[in-house]
């Protein structure tokens, strides 16, 4: 059974079959003026007669906005058509190829829909949305604290373990926890040794004997530890030079050799070191020994 319906646009009744309907949930194009419109809210009774019923360049649009004609066969058998004149065959085929050219543009717009479609991620805004409903989300927040908490707890943990000779000497309490710690990982507390907090007052170097074995010299230095904490005794580098300020001999002591009684050097004190010493002087070309006229006092860590 064939329906007819009247476009609300240009008034032209057309043809349709209630199959197609279905499909496209009554919406249909107007072969005419293209206006879009629902078919069945615009039904004419059987009883009226339209002074005009077409049934080509019906455009049935479903969700893929497809376009179907009525086929030619319906309006044939149809009893309230008039015959078609040569003017009006003229007319259909003209209506024929604006419908083909409705439908190419219709193709067209339905590719360009879905190439937008699939397009749409890669909007800036639509990435920036989904960025800030991902860091909205409580997991994340969850996460994201829990992550900063670890990296606190180990960062602090390697500041205290890089910097554990420097607190364990700067307060007794933090020593025994130190030492205490450092027990259960295989590490150690050893004095804190900041060579920049470490100033020499004066220094002498004397010759006392001269021997077989080589000269005897007295080597007298006063170191003053500047900080606020004690500092590790540091050892001497001590270079002779001769009249042009060239090094003859250098020597290094070490604290063990400098015969220090602590360990450390207290702090905002000073440290007097006295050292007797045997130089074996190298001999010149004319196997003379080279004169030491002057010397220079370095302090060190190992």
């Amino acid at each position: 059974m064939n329906l007819t319906t009247r476009c609300p646009a240009c008034k032209t009744a057309f043809k349709v079959v209630p199959d197609q309907l279905k499909i496209s949930s009554g919406w249909v194009r107007c072969g005419r003026c293209a206006e879009v419109f629902d078919a069945n809210s615009n039904l004419i009774p059987e009883s009226t007669s339209p002074s005009k019923v077409t049934t080509k360049n019906t455009v049935i649009t479903n969700d893929q906005r497809e376009i179907i004609n009525i086929p030619k066969a319906n309006a044939e058998k149809s009893p309230n058509l008039k015959p078609i004149t040569n003017q009006e065959k003229i007319a259909q085929a003209d209506n024929d190829d604006f419908a083909n050219t409705i439908i190419e543009a219709e193709n067209r717009s339905v590719q360009m829909d879905r190439s937008a479609g699939n397009d749409v991620t890669e909007l800036t805004f639509v990435k920036e949305a989904n960025r800030k409903a991902f860091w909205q989300r409580s997991t994340t927040t969850r996460l994201m604290l829990l992550s900063l908490l670890v990296s606190a707890m180990l960062l602090t943990f390697q500041i205290t373990y890089d910097q554990r000779h420097y607190l364990a000497a700067k307060n007794a309490m933090w020593h025994h926890a130190l030492t205490a710690a450092c027990e259960s990982i295989s590490c150690s507390i050893e004095a804190d040794k900041q060579i920049e907090a470490l100033k020499i007052e004066s220094s002498s170097y004397r010759n006392v004997q001269s021997t077989i074995d080589g000269e005897i010299a007295d080597l007298k230095v006063s170191i003053r530890n500047t900080a606020t904490s004690p500092i590790a005794v540091p050892a001497l580098e001590l270079s002779l030079t001769d009249t042009y300020d060239r090094t003859v001999l250098k020597r290094v002591l070490t604290p063990k050799e400098l015969d220090f009684k602590e360990p450390t050097i207290a702090a905002l004190k000073d440290s007097q070191i006295s050292v007797r010493l045997i130089i074996n002087l190298p001999q010149t070309p004319t196997n003379e020994k080279s004169p030491i006229t002057g010397y220079r006092v370095l302090a060190f860590y190992p």
